[in-house]
This record gives structure tokens, sequence and C-alpha cells, in this order.
């Protein structure tokens, strides 16, 4: 199992990599944290070090990533999401 967790390890970094390249080559910012609008066309984040943004603009996209979602009337460790599955 080791072996499949390192392969998997390896394929997202890349494919993060990858994304992080293109994303950069279209000139607009990347921002990594929690966010929420605060106001019309406002959104404040809150960055992995504790410091809160606060941004305006006319176009703002989010990308909210994911995570599964366990229904909680199943047992822990009947059902793991496929990710939890190679960890």
């Amino acid at each position: 199992m080791s072996v499949v967790r390192s392969r998997k390890r390896k394929m997202v970094s890349s494919l993060n990599d990858m994304y992080l390249s293109n994303f950069k080559k279209t000139g607009a910012e990347f921002i990594l944290g929690s966010g929420r609008f605060i106001a019309p066309r406002t959104v404040e984040v809150t960055l992995k070090d504790g410091t809160i943004r606060r941004l305006r603009g006319t176009n703002v996209i989010i990308s909210t990533g994911t995570h599964a979602a366990l229904d909680p009337i199943i047992p822990d460790g009947i059902t793991k999401s496929a990710s939890e599955r190679f960890e």
C-alpha cells in the first residue's frame, strides 16, 4: 500500500505544480485561504498565518476545492473517501 500511496502523492503534486504554473501565466493573483463575501463584490480572506485580506473587484473567481462528506449514520471505519483510502 505504501507504493500506491507514494505514487498517488507524486501524481497529485505533479498535477498541482502544473496547474499553478498555468495559473501564474494568466497574471492573476493566487490567494490561498478561507474566504467569505462580506459585501457586494468584496471578499474577506483569512490566510494560513492568520492575516486577513479584503479584496474588492468586479470579477472574483473562487475555487472551493472539495472534501468527501460521509453520512453520519455509517459507523467509522466502514466507509472511507477515495482520498482517505490511500492515506
